[in-house]
């Protein structure tokens, strides 16, 4: 919770005296994903790399009754940076982005995937 890379705002508090457990991507490729963890073994909750927003992004792939739902964080911020391939604008992105292009290369594999999983944007409130 301190350093160079410790969580900012609302999330250092949130994250305050809970127990983190490490993990790594060590599954097999997921869809677009080269990268995954399958949290429980059973497929029901598998995590994706989405490289580019934060170090060590990841999404929440979850199977569900209604078919497969991603969770994609703030790899995008809206379903339009999917449908469109557009990445965050300049600013603020310059500033939340930690590799642009990563992110960038993010968006592509979403946009491979849009029709065959539902893609929750963080910050998009019809998605």
């Amino acid at each position: 919770m301190t350093g160079e890379r410790a969580p900012a705002g609302g999330v250092r508090r949130a994250l305050a005296n809970r127990t983190i457990e490490s993990y790594e991507l060590d599954g097999p490729p997921v869809l677009t994903f080269e990268r995954s963890h399958d949290l429980f073994g059973d497929a029901s909750v598998t995590l994706v790399e989405l490289a580019g927003h934060t170090p060590g992004s990841v999404g929440v792939l979850l199977r569900t009754a209604a078919g497969p739902v991603l969770v994609a964080g703030d790899a995008a911020w809206h379903s339009l940076q999917i449908e469109h391939v557009r990445q965050k604008a300049p600013y603020p992105g310059w500033f939340v982005d930690d590799d642009r292009q990563a992110t960038f290369r993010t968006l592509h594999r979403l946009f491979a995937i849009r029709d065959q999983v539902r893609i929750v944007p963080t910050h998009d409130p019809s998605a």
